[in-house]
């Protein structure tokens, strides 16, 4: 392998005051630094008005920062968000610009630009790589592909981007379809996100099975399908408290969620653990017996590997992403059903626990692996790097 010099585009990075926000890009960067690359971030750091104090004025007050964090150079341009979709990408693009020109004279111009998500950093990236002649490879993440949340002006600068990239890389079958109809040549290379399985580990204590705990781990929105698991796990554990759903998470949907376990008279069975931080996710697994994931869409579900990395079987949808994880060859990992179907996912909650002692952590964890670890995503990206490279 060819060592390169790699500069990311994000469409989100962890700050101080979003710790979480891309934090899988902030990982497939560092598992490109490690695999023996030279790895740089730009990250045009545009803050919602609605975290807006007067403390965050003056700690988020249009300034960059120049920082190298575990090896990675990382250049930011603090600034707030604006609400015109078109000016932001104004900014975006004029921002980035000058952040990358400020990258190549501190360390020198990039192999390649890696950006993540068509709008807004897939473009900006094609602007740099008009200025400054450098390749770049857009990886597709966005779910508005599904819901057609597009506006006419939007899908043009899509289809531009992907026109002048020099690679399409999408993280699942499911995305890769649907953006298909971007391109004037529908080929794209699909590479799941990975999982930091450093990290997301076996817990240090076997776990008990009394009471056994489903688990659901998501920002809570209509897409995600919550209402639907509610409803199976009152079908077929009411009253039994020797079952409990755990439901990590906040968002839009959550009061509705809450009525609807009181309505189905669950209260005491349900725990909403609200908003969770990263080592917060990973106890919540370590207590948990089983993950479940009832989403009507995902375009991948990083939570759904990070689960099976601490060796969780888990239950999902067949909703895009999850069939790439839960494939022909790793169906001892759990169990995909239709969504939209509380019946067939309280059938097959049951259905878990009743063969749990046939679901073995070490081999759910080992197939997470072999298959969504960091070396092995890392590998796979660096040889699309290599492929764009050869023909520059």
């Amino acid at each position: 392998m060819t060592n390169r010099h790699v500069l990311i585009l994000p469409s989100g990075y962890p700050s101080v005051h979003s710790p979480v926000l891309g934090i899988f890009f902030k990982l497939q960067a560092q598992a490109l630094h490690e695999y023996g690359h030279k790895v740089g971030v730009i990250y045009p750091d545009f803050r919602s008005l609605r975290t807006f104090s007067f403390e965050s004025l003056f700690n988020h007050r249009f300034q960059y920062s120049r920082v190298i964090e575990n090896g990675i150079f990382v250049i930011r341009y603090n600034a707030w968000n604006i609400l015109s979709a078109k000016l932001r990408l104004y900014l975006q693009c004029k921002v980035t610009l000058k952040l990358v020109e400020n990258y190549i004279t501190t360390y020198g111009k990039p192999d390649i630009l890696h950006s993540h998500c068509a709008l807004w950093a897939g473009y900006a990236a094609k602007m740099v790589s008009d200025r400054f002649d450098i390749p770049f490879v857009v990886t597709e993440h966005s779910s508005e592909f599904s819901r057609n949340l597009f506006m006419p002006w939007q899908v043009a600068l899509i289809e531009k981007t992907y026109c002048a990239s020099s690679a399409n890389i999408a993280v699942s079958n499911a995305l890769s379809k649907i953006t298909d109809k971007y391109r004037p040549n529908p080929v794209i290379k699909v590479i799941p996100n990975m999982v930091d399985t450093e990290f997301f580990t076996l817990p240090p204590r076997r776990r008990k099975n009394k009471p056994f705990v489903f688990l659901f781990i998501a920002i809570l929105t209509k897409v995600k399908g919550a209402n639907f698991l509610i409803e199976a796990f009152s079908r077929q554990f009411k009253g039994d408290m020797n079952f409990l759903l755990e439901i990590g998470g906040d968002g839009p949907a959550l009061p509705e969620l809450k009525v609807l376990a009181n309505t189905f008279g669950i209260t005491e069975q349900v725990n909403f653990l609200g908003r969770l931080s990263q080592a917060e996710v990973r106890n919540a697994m370590w207590r948990a017996n089983a993950f479940v994931m009832p989403s009507l869409f995902e375009t991948f579900g990083i939570v759904l590997i990070e689960a099976m990395s601490t060796g969780l079987p888990v239950i999902a949808t067949r909703c895009g992403g999850p069939e790439d994880v839960l494939s022909e060859d790793r169906k001892n990992n759990g169990i995909l059903v239709m969504p939209a179907n509380s019946n067939a996912l309280g059938n097959s909650m049951r259905y878990l626990f009743n063969n749990i002692g046939n679901y073995i952590e070490e081999n759910i964890r080992e197939s997470i692996i072999e298959n969504f670890g960091q070396q092995e995503v890392a590998k796979r990206i660096s040889a699309v790097y290599e492929t764009v490279l050869s023909q520059n």
